[in-house]
Parts: C-alpha cells; structure tokens; sequence
C-alpha cells in the first residue's frame, strides 16, 4: 500500500479550492492504482485532512500525515498553510506537490517542494511583457483590492513595468464594498485610462465594471 497525502482547505469560505483538489487527486489514485514498483503491484491509499486554510491547524496537519508515513503529500491550498507544512515534511523527506502555492520564496524553502503552476513573479513578468509587447498602454491604472496577495502582485507588476519604461501612478486600492467600488469607478471615469489592471477575483472585477459601466 502507498499512501498519498492530500491536504487541502475543506471547509469554510473557500472549501470549493479543496473539494476540487479531493475530487482530482482521488480520480487520479483511482485511475493509476494498483501501480507496479520492483515487480510488485500496490494500491494507492489518499489520506485527506482539512487544514482548514489556516497555519496552526497545518502545522498539525503536517505531522499527523508524517505520523501516517504518507509517501508524498498534495498541498496546501494557500501560501501561508503550504509555508507552515514545508518545514515539517522537509524534516521527514516527504516531498510536496503544490497545485496552488505561488509565492516565490517557498521555492526556495527546501529541496521536496515542487508546484503544478507559475510563481507569483514568473506570473507578473508574464503580464508586464503581455502589457508592454501586445497593448502597450497610454495611460495605465493598476488597482488592488487590499488583500496582501493582491497588494504584492500589484506593486511587483509595478517595478516590474517600471523598468519596461512604462510608469504608472500610485495603485489604487478597493475594499469590495459598494461605496468603495463607486468611487473607485467615479475616479476610474475621471482619470479616463486606456488600460486597466485590477488583480482580484472574477466576481470583484465583475462588480467593478457593472458600476463603471452605470
């Protein structure tokens, strides 16, 4: 038996994250088991734990599926939870696949993590040459919504398109509340950009524009 380890955030505002993860990995074990190794056939066991996407509880998480002698472990849904974890399996050589995890420096934690998607710098550098190759802007606005994820991306994107020559004025920065996305889009108005980059998430942008377009 080979025991894959899935941690994941399943419960509260963002469990559909996990339940996706769930979903996959155990499609996948089902997919791929039994698998032959030295001649020999084992099934494949996923042991899940809800870290609820918060640190403590994955910290827990970490030595319990170390505890389970897990063979490798998919997760944590979030950069804080994956963070906190890393130092625990690095500890017991259990490597970590992340689908989720972006931020560089987890990179950099240990030698067993390894990620399904692009950090968050190879991610902007990306946008930057997009912005200044395909689009190559007047006027751009950069606009976060106050989350610290958000606030990262904006203001590498910032740097990152300031060395391009491109500059842009200080970013601006909503809280999804209705008077905030009204006056951001008043002042959206005013400013008259030719280009908008707002990183945050589909239904934030959907309400920004809905009242830009008012």
């Amino acid at each position: 038996m080979i025991k894959i380890g899935n941690q994941a955030v399943l419960s509260g505002e963002y469990r559909s994250f996990g339940e996706e993860q769930l979903v996959s990995v155990e499609l996948a074990a089902s997919k791929l088991s039994p698998v032959r190794i030295g001649g020999f056939d084992y099934e494949i066991e996923v042991v899940t734990k809800d870290d609820e996407g918060n640190p403590e509880k994955a910290f827990l998480v970490a030595q319990e599926m170390a505890s389970e002698e897990v063979a490798c472990v998919i997760g944590s849904t979030f950069d804080g939870t994956t963070k906190v974890s890393i130092h625990v399996y690095e500890e017991y050589g259990i490597p970590v696949i992340s689908p989720y995890a972006q931020k560089t420096e987890i990179s950099k934690m240990g030698n067993i993590f390894f990620r399904m998607v692009m950090n968050n710098e190879q991610k902007i550098e990306n946008i930057a040459d997009f912005i200044k190759n395909k689009i190559n802007p007047q006027k751009l606005i950069l606009i976060n919504n106050r989350e610290e994820y958000s606030i990262e991306l904006v203001d590498y994107l910032r740097e990152v398109l300031s060395n391009y020559g491109i500059e842009t004025q200080k970013p601006m920065s909503i809280k999804m509340s209705e008077e905030d996305v009204t006056v951001i889009a008043e002042n959206l108005l005013i400013e008259g950009p030719d280009t908008i980059f707002f990183c945050a998430r589909y239904n934030e942008l959907a309400s920004l524009m809905t009242k830009a377009r008012e």
